[in-house]
C-alpha cells in the first residue's frame, strides 16, 4: 500500500496548521493571564495563647530595584510605564507562577490535535485509496490487463509555474497521485517507456542527454500539439527505492507503474518486458488504443524526430519502410559512392559487423564466397539453388560498428577487400537505427530482405553457415512447425492450421487453400501461413501457447489408442493425465488460429472450416475486431 498512497508524503498545510495551532495554543495561555491581583491586606495571627492579643504580620522586605543596565528590556518598560501601558510579564513571574503550567498545556493540547489530525488525515487516504483501487479494478479494459489498474503520476502544486526568486528559477513542486489507468490511457496512443535509475546514471556519465529529459520533451510536444498520447514508465530497476527516487527527482509529466518490491509487480514488469522483446534500456513501444503494437523500436526514431522538430507531424511513430531506413547514399571499398539503384531488385543483406570482432573475419570469407556465387553471370553456377536464380542477384550492406574511420576503412579493404557496400561511417544515426530496428544484440549478425524489403531471416548467420546452397533462403510459403523455422513469427500474426491427423484428399484440400491465401499479396504482406500436420515438439509448444490442448492422433488400426488423452508412444503415466486435463479441447478436425505474439494475443476460429473463403471469412472478422481476443500463457512447458 505505500505506492498507493504517496499523497500523504508531503502535505504542505498540515505544517501550517501544526505552526498556527502551537502559536494559538500560546496565545490563548498568554491572554488568559490577568495582571497581578491586588495586593491583599496584610495577614493577622493570633499570638501565643497566653497573651490573648493579635500581632500584625511582620512586612516583608522591600525587592531591591534591579539595575537598569543589567535587563536589556528595561528601557522598553520605562516607556511602557510612562505611556500607561500594561506592564509585560517577566520570566521570573512566568516561571514562579501557574501561568506556564497553563501554557504547558495550551501547547500540549495543540500537539495533540496536530498528530489527531494527521493520524485522521493518513486514514482517510488509505481508505480513500483503497476505495478508489476497489472501484478501478471492477472496470476492465485492454490497458488495465496490460498495466495493471493503477497508475502512479506527479501532479505540479498550485499554478503548476515555476516560481522566480532572488534572481533564481526555483524548481516547481509537485505532488504524486495515482490515477486509474483506463481513465489515464482510454483513447489514447499509449506508449510504454522501459527505463531506470542505472541506464539514467550510465548514459549521464558517458556524456549523453538524459533519456527521462527527452521522452518528456517528445510527451510535450504531441500534447501541446493536441495528440491522445500517454506515456506509461515500466522502470527496469531492481529495488524499487532507486526508481522511486529518479521518479522524484525528474518529476516526469507522464505516468508510471506503482513502485513496489512485491512480487505481483515485478512479475508484472518481466512479462512487459518479454512480451516486448525489450532486452535493454531505454526503449519505447509503442500501442494503438487497442493495445496493438505501433513500433516496438521507436525510441532511437523518437529522438531523432525530436531534433528534426517534426514529433507532432509524425506521430503515432509507425515503423518507417526499410527503404526510408536503407538511405540511398552508400561507399564500396575504393571510396565511391553509389545510390539507391544499386539495390534494385536484389536481395539485400544487412551485414552488422566490426574490425574488433575476431569472429566477423572467418565469417566474412564465407560470405564473400556466397555473395561472389550468387551474383555470377553466364557459365555453370556451383550453388544448386543459384542455378535456378539467374535473373536475381544478392547485395551486401556493411553496418560497421568500428570505434573510428580508420578502422572502418581497414575493414573494408582487410584481406581482397570487401566486395559489397556499406553505410558510410560518418551516418551514425543511420547505423543506429538499422541496429535498433533488427535487434541486433551481438556481431557478426546478417539480415535477409527480399526484393520487396521483406523480411527474409533476422539469423541470416546461420542460414550461410549451415546452407550456402540455399540462397536465397526463403521460408516456403505456408510452413510446417516441424520442419521450417518459426523465428520470425514475432513481425506479423500468423495463421496457423493445426491438424496433425489430416490425411488424403482433406489434407491435400487445406494446402491448396492456404497455398492459395499465400499467393496473394495483399493477405501475405499482412499475415504468415503455418500448418501443423504432423505431431512435433513445436507444434505442442504453439499449441499450449494459445491454451489449446495436445494433439491427438490416432495410432491404432481402430483409431483408439491415444485418441482421447492425447498419449503418444514414450509418454509417462503422469504426462497422459496431465494431457487429459489440460487446455482447451477443441474436438476433432483442424484448428485454425491466428497467433500474434507481438500482442501476446490469439484468436481461435468456431468454425471447422479451412476453405479459402472461410480462412478470408475468419480473418475479415479479425481486421474488424469482432472476434474474441485471448491472452497467451505467460510460461510453456
Amino acid at each position: 500500500m505505500r505506492a498507493l498512497r504517496p499523497h500523504t508524503q508531503r502535505v504542505p498545510f498540515t505544517a501550517l496548521l501544526f505552526i498556527a495551532l502551537i502559536a494559538g495554543g500560546h496565545v490563548v495561555a498568554l491572554a488568559a493571564k490577568t495582571s497581578e491581583a491586588p495586593s491583599a491586606p496584610p495577614r493577622v495571627f493570633p499570638g501565643p495563647l497566653w497573651k490573648n492579643s493579635f500581632t500584625e504580620a511582620p512586612e516583608p522586605e522591600a525587592e531591591p530595584e534591579p539595575d537598569p543596565h543589567s535587563n536589556p528590556l528595561a528601557p522598553l518598560r520605562g516607556l511602557m510605564q510612562r505611556l500607561r501601558l500594561p506592564r509585560l510579564p517577566s520570566v521570573s513571574s512566568l516561571i514562579d507562577s501557574d501561568r506556564l503550567q497553563r501554557v504547558k498545556k495550551g501547547s500540549a493540547v495543540a500537539v495533540l490535535c496536530v498528530f489527531v489530525g494527521l493520524a485522521l488525515h493518513r486514514v482517510y487516504g488509505i481508505v480513500r485509496d483503497w476505495w478508489r483501487v476497489r472501484r478501478w479494478s471492477r472496470r476492465r479494459g485492454v490497458f488495465s490487463d496490460l498495466l495493471g489498474h493503477v497508475l502512479i503520476k506527479r501532479v505540479p502544486l498550485g499554478d503548476g509555474r515555476k516560481r522566480r526568486e532572488g534572481g533564481k528559477q526555483k524548481k516547481r513542486r509537485h505532488k504524486t497521485e495515482i490515477v486509474s489507468t483506463l481513465e489515464a490511457t482510454k483513447g489514447k496512443t499509449v506508449a510504454l517507456f522501459f527505463h531506470g535509475r542505472w541506464a539514467e546514471t550510465k548514459m549521464r556519465e558517458n556524456g549523453w542527454a538524459s533519456p527521462v529529459a527527452a521522452v518528456s520533451s517528445l510527451y510535450r510536444k504531441s500534447v501541446e500539439a493536441g495528440r491522445d498520447l500517454e506515456i506509461v514508465w515500466v522502470w527496469t530497476d531492481a529495488r524499487a527505492e532507486d526508481a522511486e527516487s529518479l521518479f522524484e527527482e525528474v518529476s516526469p509529466p507522464f505516468a508510471s507503474l506503482p513502485f513496489s518490491n512485491s512480487r505481483k509487480e515485478r512479475d508484472k514488469r518481466a512479462a512487459l518486458a518479454r512480451r516486448f522483446q525489450v532486452s535493454r534500456a531505454p526503449a519505447l513501444v509503442v500501442l494503438d488504443s487497442r493495445g496493438r503494437v505501433l513500433n516496438d523500436h521507436a525510441y532511437l526514431q523518437a529522438l531523432g524526430m525530436e531534433k528534426e522538430g517534426d514529433v507532432a507531424e509524425k506521430f503515432p511513430w509507425t515503423v518507417d519502410p526499410v527503404d526510408d531506413l536503407l538511405g540511398s547514399e552508400f561507399v564500396d571499398r575504393f571510396g565511391e559512392t553509389r545510390g539507391a539503384e544499386a539495390l534494385k531488385g536484389k536481395v539485400i543483406g544487412l551485414y552488422f559487423a566490426a574490425k574488433w570482432n575476431p569472429l566477423c573475419a572467418p565469417f566474412s570469407a564465407k560470405l564473400a564466397e556466397v555473395y561472389s556465387h550468387a551474383n555470377e553471370r553466364g557459365g555453370r553456377f556451383s550453388f544448386g539453388a543459384a542455378r535456378a536464380l539467374k535473373g536475381k542477384r544478392f547485395e551486401v550492406i556493411l553496418v560497421s560498428g568500428d570505434e573510428s574511420e580508420a578502422l572502418f576503412w581497414e575493414h573494408m579493404g582487410a584481406g581482397e577487400g570487401m566486395p559489397w557496400l556499406a553505410v558510410p561511417f560518418q551516418d551514425k544515426k543511420r547505423r543506429a537505427l538499422l541496429q535498433n530496428q533488427f535487434s541486433v544484440q551481438g556481431l557478426p549478425a546478417l539480415v535477409l530482405l527480399d526484393e520487396n524489403r521483406k523480411l527474409i531471416s533476422l539469423d541470416g548467420r546461420r542460414l550461410v553457415e549451415t546452407d550456402p546452397d540455399g540462397f536465397p533462403w526463403r521460408p516456403p510459403a505456408v510452413r510446417d512447425p516441424a520442419a521450417s523455422e518459426l523465428s520470425d513469427l514475432a513481425d506479423r500474426p500468423a495463421v496457423i492450421v493445426f491438424h496433425e491427423d489430416a490425411e488424403g484428399p482433406e489434407g491435400e484440400a487445406e494446402m491448396k487453400a492456404l497455398l492459395e491465401l499465400a499467393g496473394d499479396p495483399e493477405v501475405s504482406d499482412r499475415f504468415a501461413f503455418v500448418r501443423a500436420s504432423v505431431p512435433s515438439e513445436r507444434a505442442d509448444v504453439l499449441r499450449e501457447l494459445c491454451g489449446l490442448s495436445k494433439a491427438t492422433v490416432r495410432t491404432g488400426a481402430e483409431g483408439e489408442s491415444g485418441a482421447e488423452s492425447g498419449w503418444r508412444e514414450g509418454d509417462t503415466e503422469r504426462e497422459a493425465n496431465e494431457y487429459d486435463d489440460f487446455g482447451e479441447d477443441q474436438g476433432g478436425g483442424p484448428t485454425l488460429v491466428i497467433l500474434d505474439l507481438r500482442d501476446h494475443c490469439c484468436y481461435v476460429a468456431d468454425s471447422k472450416d479451412v476453405s479459402v473463403e472461410g480462412v478470408r471469412a475468419f480473418l475479415s472478422a479479425y481486421s474488424k475486431g469482432k472476434l474474441r481476443r485471448r491472452r497467451l500463457a505467460d510460461s510453456v512447458s
